[in-house]
């Protein structure tokens, strides 16, 4: 029979929290379009009224991306 050593590297408060979503900022810059998406942007009254709003209040939902195998969001 072989020996076998089991090493813990996390309790399971460390491995709950690993899993989480993460709210980070990272720059625009660092985001790709994704040409694929199946909303469309239409540049009419309603989106001008809420550029204006997020210039004044900012995002009230954050903006979800995903991280590409190349590092990029």
């Amino acid at each position: 029979m072989s020996n076998c050593k089991v090493i813990a590297i996390a309790d399971q408060k460390e491995r709950d929290e690993e899993k989480l979503e993460k709210i980070i900022d990272i720059p625009i810059s660092q985001i790709d379009e994704f040409p694929n998406h199946p909303f469309k942007v239409i540049d009419n009254e309603d989106m001008e009224l809420m550029k204006e709003s997020i210039k004044e209040n900012g995002l009230l939902s954050p903006v979800l991306v995903r991280q590409k195998k190349d590092g990029r969001k």
